[in-house]
């Protein structure tokens, strides 16, 4: 069955024909699914970026941050000298404002920071679903690339085709039916002397020997 809808490209076997595991036995146009898993490793490739990124920017706002507290506690102390000299009246008030002001950008650079940090948590997190879900897509868009490519899974024989090439074909729609060697039933009719023997061989589980005319052996059951 064709897992996606697309054109069929080429076709190399005919009713009847003997095939191998693994030999080809329709192409698919494979170009929009192509795109499809480009698109879907692009999109993986950027949420492992953003993460990566979004890490390093975490360590850089911490070791940031502590500057910054560093630094409130200079212009905090900056502050209180001027208000001293305020009261001694060896600054003005334009002194004053200046470092107050100071100490006020300071304290707003701080709660930004503050407020970036506690929100890495959680877009980690949404980094980390995307990433699993792009990894999935990836898987999905994978397979449906490789499947454009539509082999035989065992030894065995084309029983029939249902398409040509140059066909649009959908989703799950069937393209051939095909018959491996192993593990095929095949139903008979006998003479009814013959039938009576192996139904005794059945019932006494007496080894019956059956093959195919190419030699392939077959099971009675």
């Amino acid at each position: 069955k064709a897992r996606i809808a697309t054109d069929v490209s080429k076709l190399f076997v005919r009713e009847g024909d003997r095939v191998r595991t693994n030999d080809v036995l329709v192409e698919l146009d494979s170009v929009d699914a192509e795109i499809q898993l480009s698109q879907a490793k692009a999109n993986l490739a950027d949420a492992k970026a953003n993460l990566i990124e979004l890490d390093a920017t975490e360590t850089k706002d911490l070791e940031a941050l502590t500057l910054d507290q560093q630094t409130l506690d200079i212009l905090d102390g900056k502050l209180a000298r001027v208000r001293d000299l305020k009261r001694r009246n060896l600054a003005s008030e334009q002194d004053l404002d200046t470092a107050n002001q100071a100490v006020v950008n300071q304290k707003l650079q701080i709660n930004r920071r503050e407020l970036a940090l506690a929100t890495v948590a959680s877009k980690r997190t949404q980094l980390r679903t995307a990433i699993q879900r792009f990894e999935a897509e990836v898987r999905a868009a994978n397979r449906d690339f490789e499947s454009t490519a539509v082999k035989a899974p065992a030894d065995g024989q084309v029983i029939e085709v249902n398409v040509v090439a140059g066909d649009r074909v959908q989703s799950t729609q069937n393209l051939i039916v095909f018959a491996p060697d192993s593990g095929r039933e095949v139903r008979v009719q006998v003479p009814a002397t013959v039938g009576q023997t192996l139904t005794q061989a059945l019932k006494h589980s007496t080894p019956v020997s059956a093959s195919t005319d190419r030699g392939h052996p077959l099971t009675l059951t």
